[in-house]
Parts: structure tokens; sequence; C-alpha cells
């Protein structure tokens, strides 16, 4: 009995990083993302983290320089690394980063674009995802035209849950957003250019 049940976690956990491998890049059973020849998916990796933790993260060196009017950061170096939060309880359709509602990221092309995506919300499914697609967006997003996590649950008591992804990126210009029904449309998406 304890190894059919052992077998079955193993299985299980098999199960649900290939899940989290196709949403990573955007394979689905309607077939391939086009996205697959601009962005190349090299790590995707659910995690779970403390309360105290997210505030280390979030108090980390930005390596990037942010605009005067608060709206674009910029990366110079070819190792770009980022904490993106969902938005807080009064801007939940929102992300956070180093501080900035919806920032426009600019990074260098050959960079390698690493993300740390927590949801913070206390009551809403969230997720981080790339997209060539531009607001407005629908309510419901094709998965067809996004490459990312799969909906990560809301934050429990002591354990905020998230997401590592590994990115390098084409040159162009890329949407950020979250693909959870209605909220891109709701306003939960930034610009990410690859200069």
């Amino acid at each position: 009995m304890k190894r059919a049940l052992a077998v079955l976690a193993c299985l299980s956990g098999m199960l649900i990083s290939a899940y989290c491998m196709a949403a990573a890049t955007g394979t689905s059973s309607k077939g391939a993302n086009p996205l697959r020849r601009d962005v190349k998916v090299i790590r995707m990796k659910r995690i779970e983290i403390t309360p105290q933790k997210l505030a280390q993260y979030q108090h980390a060196k930005l390596d990037g320089r942010i605009s005067h009017n608060r709206k674009y950061i910029y990366f110079t170096d070819k190792v770009v690394r980022l904490v993106v939060c969902s938005g807080p309880a009064n801007d939940m359709l929102s992300f956070r980063i180093a501080g900035l509602r919806n920032p426009t990221i600019s990074i260098p092309a050959d960079s390698t674009l690493h993300v740390l995506f927590l949801n913070t919300d206390d009551d809403m499914f969230h997720n981080f995802a790339l997209s060539l697609k531009r607001a407005p967006f629908p309510i419901n997003i094709e998965r067809q035209i996004w490459v990312g996590c799969p909906g990560l649950p809301h934050r429990e008591s002591n354990q905020l849950h998230g997401a590592e992804m590994t990115f390098r990126l084409a040159p162009g210009r890329y949407t950020y957003l979250c693909t959870m029904r209605g909220h891109a449309h709701g306003g939960m998406y930034g610009t990410l250019e690859v200069r």
C-alpha cells in the first residue's frame, strides 16, 4: 500500500511538472503557440514562499534604472531579474514591479530575463505571461497567444504561491499580462521592450 501511494505521488508530481512546462511553453491540445519562435522558455518552476521571504525579495537591489515619471524601468545588463507581484487589495488587477504599477520594462537584446512572480492577492488566482498581443484584451484570452505560468492560487496565511521563470526573447515589443478571465481586460498588463 505504501509503495502504491509513493508511485501515485511520483506520477502526480510528473503530471504537475508536465502541466507547468506545457503552460510555460504555450503548448496545448490545439497546437503550438506562435510565440515560441520569439520567446524561449528556459525554465519554469512553481514555488511557495513565506511573507517574510517576500519582504526580502521586494527590498533586494534593483539593477535597472527607474525613469523620472516612474513609468519605465530600463536595464542595461544582459541578465535581468524581476520580482513581480499581483497588485494590492485596492488595485487587484495590476502588477507591482519595484513598487511601480504596470511599468514598461526595457531590456537589451540577447538578455536572459529571470522573473519571480508571486501571487500576493488574498482571494483571486493570478498568473504572469508574455504575449505579442496588445490592449485592449478580450475577457477570455486564448491559450495560443501567450506563454507563462498557469494560474496560481491566492495567498494563504503563511504561504505565497509563485513561479520562477527564465526567458530569452527576440527583439521586439511584448505585453506581460495576467490571463485569468477578465484580468488583462481589467488592466492587469504592461509592456516589455527588448531593444
